[in-house]
């Protein structure tokens, strides 16, 4: 099931919220920045990674980008 939030009356940080507990889900996110969408998904789900791909239709052996909020954070959990 698809959600659609568009020209949302929500505050920044409900909106976020939504996004978040759409993420924690395994869900993949469209999101529309200025001049470009991007797709947002768990990167430690492979799950949602893997619908990432299927979205995209990319290949598999060319990687994605990542955006990480505090890289200590990344590099402690290995």
């Amino acid at each position: 099931m698809q959600n659609v939030i568009k020209n949302s009356k929500l505050s920044e940080q409900a909106l976020a919220r939504v996004v978040v507990t759409e993420l924690v889900a395994g869900k993949v996110v469209l999101l529309a920045f200025d001049t470009s969408y991007g797709l947002a998904a768990d990167a430690t789900n492979q799950t949602a990674v893997n619908k990432v791909y299927q979205i995209k239709d990319r290949d598999r052996a060319k990687p994605l980008s990542i955006v990480v909020a505090d890289l200590v954070r990344i590099l402690s959990d290995r």
